[in-house]
């Protein structure tokens, strides 16, 4: 039955059972993506605003389904809450969904939506290596470690030092968005003094960038580490900072991806890897262990971790992938799935009568038969990339079986469209009407 939530792991096959090699989504995203061992990418989910990219109406697609729009093999993908990006092995960066904020990096506000994936406007010969999307905006890096963002500004999450405010009639506040990606130039440190004074100081040469993740409104970014002048990649964050999901110790909003210090100390070991829920930041470091900041919907009241700190209670274990959803927090570890944090539709996969939420990192049995190397999570979704361990038999694993393509109500847009300041198409500024 479609319509119930799934309480525990199902198995969920492409087309023909092929192969899979990666799997995609977003902190905020009801929709999820897979790419094949060919490179193919198949989508499912919701599809409201053509998020899915598979050129068609229907606006609840339950089946994997093959992505419209791409011709070369898919690298990596990222999905927001309705729009996805993707980028294939020749350095091609291409968006489907909503483009009301900007977000698909169209240099336009127009067209609103796209129901198949198009290319980006990027400068020319520019290769993007790495994609990341939150609520309404998007990310990419290229192949010289640029940093790039586009899509809605609040709370400085295209981390160009402006929240892209502006007083619009009768003293109301709109946004300018960002219809194009536009290289992120400046990137900060700070030295916090007694009594609240605040020091920053830009570095120089800019960091290269390797990887980024967003969460719902804030970002994280790695360092090559080719390219860190100690060997030791650092690691930045920027966007809205309330509980610490920036890890600087504070609250504060940072407008310019700002180093986060715990990382920059030679106490540490490097970091392989950053990752974003919606609230939340994690970090996989070279020995695969796993930190943690921030705070999920369930910790207790006023409890939130203000600075990375170690997962203890899987510090004798080897992470090798991790993912967090609204309100849901997984890792892969040596094989196993532990989870924590709470569920909307039972997403923690902890059974039809097992606990919706758990505030400590515990082992999910559901996998004991199943060696998961790779996880991703949605909003109230997870999934998870798995083969049998030995003596493991997946037909006793419950099957999903998808039924056929739903129309639904169309979802409200959660806000309300802004105009940009990016270029239009043609090179000229869009104008204010």
């Amino acid at each position: 039955d479609a319509s119930r939530d799934l309480s525990v792991p199902h198995v969920f096959w492409l087309p023909e059972r092929v192969a899979i090699k990666a799997v995609f989504s977003g902190a905020l995203a009801s929709h999820s993506l897979a790419v094949a061992e060919s490179g193919v990418a198949f989508a499912w989910g919701l599809n409201t605003f053509g998020q899915l990219g598979v050129d068609q109406a229907a606006e609840l697609i339950y089946a994997p389904t093959p992505v419209a729009g791409v011709q070369g093999k898919v690298l990596q993908a990222s999905c927001g809450r309705y729009h996805t990006l993707l980028c294939t092995e020749d350095g091609e960066l291409l968006g489907a969904g909503r483009n009301e904020e900007g977000q698909l990096g169209l240099g336009s506000l127009s067209p609103k939506e796209s129901r198949s994936f198009v290319p980006a406007r990027l400068p020319k010969d520019t290769r993007v290596v790495n994609v990341a999307c939150g609520f309404n905006f998007s990310l990419c890096v290229d192949h010289n470690g640029t940093l790039s963002a586009c899509g809605y500004p609040e709370h400085g999450v295209l981390g160009n030092g402006s929240d892209g405010k502006r007083l619009e009639r009768a003293g109301k506040l709109d946004y300018d968005c960002e219809s194009s990606f536009e290289p992120v130039q400046i990137f900060i440190s700070v030295d916090q003094r007694p009594g609240g004074r605040r020091i920053e100081q830009a570095l120089q040469p800019a960091p290269r960038i390797k990887q980024v993740a967003c969460g719902r409104e804030h970002c994280l970014a790695l360092e090559d580490a080719d390219s860190a002048s100690n060997g030791r990649p650092r690691v930045f964050s920027w966007g809205f900072g309330g509980y610490g999901r920036l890890g600087h110790r504070g609250q504060t909003e940072e407008m310019r991806p700002r180093l986060i210090a715990e990382f920059d100390s030679a106490r540490q070991l490097p970091v392989a890897s950053v990752h974003c829920g919606a609230t939340c930041s994690f970090a996989i470091d070279a020995r695969k262990s796993l930190f943690y900041w921030g705070k999920v919907p369930n910790a207790a009241r006023g409890e939130a971790t203000m600075y990375p700190q170690m997962v203890q209670d899987l510090s004798n274990w080897e992470t090798t992938s991790c993912a967090g959803g609204q309100e849901a927090i997984f890792a892969a570890a040596e094989g196993k799935i532990v989870c924590w944090g709470s569920s909307i539709a039972r997403e923690l996969g902890l059974g039809e009568f097992g606990p919706r939420g758990q505030r400590n990192p515990n082992l999910n049995a559901q996998f004991d038969k199943w060696n998961v190397t790779t996880v991703c999570a949605g909003y109230a979704h997870a999934a998870f990339l798995a083969t049998p361990a030995e003596g493991c038999d997946p037909a006793e694993t419950p099957e999903f079986v998808p039924p056929e393509p739903k129309r639904i109500v169309k979802e409200k847009p959660a806000k309300r469209p802004a105009k940009a300041k990016g270029k239009a198409k043609g090179g000229k500024r869009q104008k204010r009407k």
